[in-house]
């Protein structure tokens, strides 16, 4: 049995080791977070912008302080780890490549394949997603004005 000195030091142990960890930044988080209100405004204001023969995007603008990014990745798509890859890379992307400054929400729909696509190329279709929303989106909403 351990006594009660040794409990302690192992308590503080633990707790310095808490505080040793790195804090995730809120804002890496926050790009993928949704409320299930959220996605049911989002996904009534999503339009087509980019399609691949393995994934969809369609963007909306933003309707928050930053953009984020809901991702799609229905079970045929094949096993949890490779549907864990594919999030993982996009959230990675939609992140350091900081997209979430930009003006729109991004969903993404994965199909089955999608977890082959290299992160390169992952970056190349975000990059002209974006592009086509800027000229889809932004051109209609001053249509509309």
């Amino acid at each position: 049995m351990m006594d009660e000195k040794s409990l302690i030091a192992v308590d503080h142990k633990k707790e310095g080791a808490l505080q040793c960890m790195p804090k995730i930044p809120t804002q890496s988080r926050a790009v993928s977070l949704f409320t299930a209100r959220e996605i049911r405004t989002l996904l009534t204001l999503v339009r087509s912008v980019y399609y691949h023969s393995k994934l969809v995007v369609k963007a909306a603008l933003k309707a928050g302080i930053s953009s984020k990014i809901l991702i799609v990745t229905p079970k045929r798509m094949g096993s949890a780890p490779s549907r864990n890859l594919m999030k993982r890379r996009l959230k990675s992307l939609f992140y350091q490549e900081k997209h979430f400054q930009n003006q729109f929400d991004l969903v993404v729909y994965c199909k089955k394949g999608s977890e082959l696509i290299t992160y390169v190329e992952l970056t190349e279709i975000i990059k002209n997603a974006l592009n086509e929303a800027q000229r889809k989106l932004l051109k209609h909403s001053n249509q509309s004005v």
